[in-house]
């Protein structure tokens, strides 16, 4: 019976670590990096994600709902599989100073164009969708 009770103050710690291991996501290295990774995640449907990768704000989360959370979940499973699988085709990457990227990119689901402000926030790359969407 001590054996059993060892073994099960053992494997709670270990499965408790594995579990934060597998939520964690890496964080961009950049401007470009966030704004991949934001892009990524919405296509995907990760939009807890999606979240992280945000500018702070109420009005950054409510774009994030109307202009990507919502139309996605309005998709039937083809659309997201074909959302999910688009090719990303970046138009250019604009520099502006050493805290903000101005990311412009299309998809191949919808050809559409859109440009993503990505900035250095308190050491942290943040995706503004204010910017995008003003």
């Amino acid at each position: 019976m001590m054996r059993f009770s060892f073994l099960k103050r053992l494997f709670l710690p270990v499965l408790l670590l594995l579990l934060a291991g597998c939520s964690s996501y890496e964080a961009p290295e950049n401007g470009m990096d966030c704004g991949r990774q934001f892009i990524n995640a919405t296509y995907q449907g990760n939009f807890k994600r999606a979240k992280q990768l945000l500018v702070p704000g109420e009005g950054n989360e409510q774009l994030l709902s109307t202009r990507f959370e919502q139309p996605f979940r309005s998709l039937d499973g083809f659309g997201k599989e074909r959302l999910s699988q688009s090719s990303i085709h970046i138009k250019s990457v604009q520099q502006q100073g050493d805290s903000v990227v101005l990311l412009t990119y299309q998809n191949a689901y919808d050809n559409k164009v859109y440009t993503l402000k990505c900035q250095l926030q308190e050491g942290n790359w943040k995706t503004d969708l204010a910017y995008s969407f003003r």
